[in-house]
């Protein structure tokens, strides 16, 4: 954890000064993601729609993306996580939203939740409930 920049800075005796001969930069953050979808390829739909929630109604959309997403998510769900974070962190991004839920409903999901990112929906004490979120099918 960064406390203090500069040649001025105090330092808490409990921390550690380190010299960087550089800069220091910040990560992405990524505020809006269904990370567990990024293993999906990009879906190129037959037809322009005039918004969102047109696509999402099609049979198209559920053939070429739901169907696979809900396949990859009963078989590897943790593993799907993962990737996607790995994506999020090749991107620059050092904290994600969007992940897999850590609740009573799914159980397994939880030793994967920590992952490899800071998660925003868990970190820092706070836990950001789906139900606080827009519904996605």
């Amino acid at each position: 954890m960064i406390t203090a920049v500069g040649s001025s800075a105090t330092i808490p005796s409990s921390s550690s000064a380190i010299k960087v001969p550089g800069v220091i930069l910040p990560g992405f953050i990524d505020l809006h993601n269904h990370l567990t979808w990024n293993v999906l390829p990009r879906w190129v739909p037959a037809r322009k729609f005039n918004n969102r929630y047109e696509w999402q109604d099609t049979a198209e959309y559920d053939r070429a993306l739901v169907a696979p997403h809900n396949i990859v998510l009963a078989e590897a769900a943790c593993e799907t996580e993962i990737y996607a974070e790995v994506k999020a962190i090749v991107g620059g991004a050092t904290s994600v939203l969007g992940g897999l839920l850590k609740d009573t409903k799914h159980p397994d999901n939880a030793k994967c939740v920590a992952g490899l990112t800071r998660n925003l929906e868990y970190g820092l004490g706070a836990t950001l409930h789906r139900a606080d979120r827009p519904a996605h099918r």
